[in-house]
């Protein structure tokens, strides 16, 4: 059984994976890179459309619109910039173990994502 090995904005899971195989807490099986895209981009995909559903249920639909159903509102639209900002940006950056779009976009990608792990 082979483990991934990863490398994610300069820190490296290596020491990680061993230590997890050596306890046998986790497992991580070895994909290949296409299936993890592939994966990533289903999770996307579904997770935007989702998310564009509850917006337009909300807008369309007055009896939704109260206090509860607000706040997950504001959930979805948090999810759908997770969806369509950071999530291909972090995968192409994992992938390659590159950044290439400068640092203007790294400091917006880094705002929409990391302020949304502190909850």
């Amino acid at each position: 059984m082979k483990f991934l090995h990863l490398r994610f904005y300069g820190f490296d899971n290596e020491e990680a994976v061993k230590t997890q195989a050596q306890n046998n807490y986790f497992w991580v099986l070895h994909l290949k890179g296409s299936s993890i895209v592939f994966l990533y981009g289903l999770v996307c995909t579904f997770g935007a459309l989702a998310n564009l559903v509850v917006l337009f249920a909300f807008i369309r639909t007055s009896n939704l619109r109260n206090l509860r159903n607000s706040f997950i509102v504001n959930l979805a639209c948090s999810d759908l910039l997770l969806c369509v900002v950071t999530a291909p940006v972090t995968l192409y950056t994992s992938a390659n173990a590159f950044w290439p779009f400068g640092d203007i976009a790294c400091k917006v990608v880094s705002f929409f994502c990391f302020p949304r792990q502190t909850l």
